[in-house]
């Protein structure tokens, strides 16, 4: 019975083992911008899951 149980354990906890993202500021207010002006915002991503969070591509709004 300890056997099974362990397992069970295992297979739950491997089934919901998943990356998370947390991003600090999903808003960033950079003023009026002039048309063909070039601006740069970094936003920081954090992995807070039990698995590697990858990250396939951005969009811009």
């Amino acid at each position: 019975m300890r056997r099974l149980t362990l397992l069970f354990t295992l297979v739950l906890s491997l089934a919901l083992a998943q990356p998370r993202a947390v991003v600090e500021k999903t808003i960033v207010d950079v003023g009026k911008v002039v048309k063909g002006e070039v601006i740069k915002v970094e936003f920081r991503i954090k992995n807070e899951g039990s698995e590697v969070l990858r990250i396939g591509g951005l969009t811009p709004a």
